[in-house]
């Protein structure tokens, strides 16, 4: 994935739906931490998500397959 980049409001949900092989997989571990970025960062409510206790974190993000 290259120069990914969006803003969801607070208390809202969003979607993702692409082809196979888009990176949704690779959103999703970045999200919930199981791996880092090589670059840039991730931020929630102006937050490095790296700040943020990880078992927080992965409680508070949902993923339905």
């Amino acid at each position: 994935m290259k120069k990914i980049s969006f803003i969801v409001e607070g208390g809202k949900t969003i979607t993702l739906i692409r082809l196979t092989r888009s990176g949704k997989s690779t959103l999703f571990n970045l999200l919930k931490r199981f791996i880092n970025p090589s670059e840039g960062s991730i931020k929630i409510n102006s937050q490095n998500i790296s700040n943020i206790i990880l078992r927080s974190l992965r409680e508070n993000i949902a993923v339905i397959p």
